[in-house]
This record gives C-alpha cells, structure tokens and sequence, in this order.
C-alpha cells in the first residue's frame, strides 16, 4: 500500500478514537445529571467547561 494512504487511515482511525471517547464522556454526564449530581461537580469530575456541559446536555 502506499504511504499516503496508510497515513490517512492511521487519520482516520485516531478521528474515530476521539468521537468515540466524545460519545462516553456526553453519555457518563448525562448519567451525572440523572443522578442529580451538581453541575461544579460534574464540570470537575469530566473535565469539561460549563459550555461543553451546555451541549452535551442540549441546555
């Protein structure tokens, strides 16, 4: 195969790691808030800003 290609699957690949670990971390802050966890609190625990939760939350 050629070089180019490899390097675009290798691409492609990493850009579905990171859509995957995007999907369990707006799953895992759903599950927070269903479980009436403080927003502070899941803003820490997730690592993600307060915008990020707004999305994530469709808020």
């Amino acid at each position: 195969m050629c070089r180019a290609f490899n390097e675009l699957m290798e691409e492609e690949r990493q850009n579905g790691r990171q859509e995957g670990m995007r999907e369990e971390k707006g799953s895992m802050v759903r599950r927070m808030i269903q479980e009436g966890m403080a927003e502070e609190l899941i803003i820490k625990i997730a690592e993600c800003t307060r915008e990020e939760l707004a999305v994530l939350t469709g808020r």
